[in-house]
């Protein structure tokens, strides 16, 4: 299997999970700290993207009791799936923007965004039978995000977070999502843009309930 793990700079790693869509994969991060470890997102909770985590702490020499907290750029569900999961685990705080944390609850935790969204899209001027289709894929998709943490901690963009052994400056870039936020650290210009900035496509902006 091809290792998920990819060095950044020292003691920050990318780790590539797997999702099953044509987007094939999400890059979450793994911050080494003096006391632990940090998470930048977590991906759907599939077997693989499971297994996947399973092979980067393997090679680190770490485990999920290692996680000391868990940041979220942004709650759609590649970021968010495998918060809960992870929470289950080791009782890890997890922290996100308020928008997005509301967004969580509205979403995946209390499914109010799902009722009546195939009707919302037809309003917009979907064609009915797509609606349908993508109304479906949402609620497929929300599968892979249990289980829900239990708590959802909030930081504020202008504030200063530790992430790892760095400080990192907290920016809020809504557009993808509503309250997405990303991390800077200017001491080395080094920046966790979440995806408000990808490689070789430009950022889907969507339009929620």
């Amino acid at each position: 299997m091809h290792s998920p793990l990819v060095p950044v700079t020292e003691d920050i790693f990318q780790v590539h999970l797997p999702l099953p869509f044509a987007l094939n994969r999400v890059n979450c991060y793994l911050l080494r700290g003096a006391d632990g470890w940090t998470i930048v997102d977590t991906g759907l909770n599939t077997p693989e993207g499971r297994a996947a985590w399973d092979q980067a702490f393997a090679a680190l020499g770490i485990t999920p009791a290692d996680i000391t907290q868990i940041v979220l750029t942004h709650a759609h569900p590649d970021h968010f799936g495998m918060t809960g999961w992870f929470q289950e685990q080791v009782g890890a705080p997890v922290y996100l923007s308020e928008r997005e944390a509301e967004f969580a609850r509205s979403a995946w935790m209390e499914h109010r965004m799902m009722q009546g969204f195939d009707d919302y899209l037809t309003a917009l001027g979907m064609p009915a039978g797509m609606a349908q289709t993508v109304a479906q894929g949402l609620v497929s998709t929300g599968a892979m995000t249990y289980p829900h943490p239990t708590r959802l901690d909030i930081i504020q963009p202008g504030d200063e977070i530790q992430l790892g052994k760095r400080r990192f400056q907290i920016i809020a870039t809504p557009g993808h999502s509503d309250g997405q936020i990303i991390f800077y650290d200017p001491d080395d210009r080094l920046l966790l843009c979440g995806d408000h900035v990808l490689m070789k496509i430009t950022p889907n902006v969507g339009i929620w309930p």
